[in-house]
């Protein structure tokens, strides 16, 4: 039983199982892909917003505190790009 307050560990979504605490992204077929740090913090945001718009400036105020100096337009494209190439895996 989860206490009050918990999170869950893992979420399930589209035939898929992210490990929260690990950042492994398992498929139901088994296969599964160790994500990298920004994408997986990509992914949980989506999924913590689930149905609803997710902007770049969100996702760089995640990523990146506002002390931080990165072109972050090129960053967020880069590490949705890694993101998309852990997710091939999976064909």
């Amino acid at each position: 039983m989860q206490g009050i307050g918990r999170q869950p560990s893992r979420v399930r979504f589209e035939g898929f199982e992210l490990d929260l605490r690990t950042g492994e992204l398992r498929h139901d077929s088994g296969k599964v892909v160790r994500l990298p740090e920004q994408p997986f913090q990509i992914l949980t945001m989506l999924l913590e917003s689930s149905g609803e718009v997710v902007s770049r400036e969100e996702i760089r105020k995640r990523l990146w505190p506002n002390d931080t100096i990165v072109e972050f337009e090129h960053s967020i494209s880069a590490a949705m790009r890694r993101g998309a190439r852990g997710a091939q895996r999976f064909r």
